[in-house]
């Protein structure tokens, strides 16, 4: 899905904007889950978590990444 959202918006400027949205669920799931973290462990919802995170992360460092690459193609 992220990867979509790359191709579709290639602008540097666009990309910005992604990443700096893609940022904002890393931080409230790290947040809620370190709140709720007595229940992740009752539920044993670790691998949940974790998961979620995972791909979470992995679109935030897809725009970074994307970003990267644009900004130094234009200088």
């Amino acid at each position: 899905m992220c990867t979509f959202y790359l191709w579709a918006y290639g602008h540097s400027g666009q990309i910005k904007i992604l990443e700096s949205n893609s940022r904002s669920p890393v931080f409230h799931i790290f947040n809620e889950s370190s709140r709720g973290l007595a229940s992740i462990r009752a539920f044993h919802a670790e691998s949940v978590i974790l998961t979620t995170l995972a791909e979470t992360l992995d679109c935030s460092h897809a725009t970074f990444i994307a970003n990267e690459v644009l900004s130094h193609d234009h200088n």
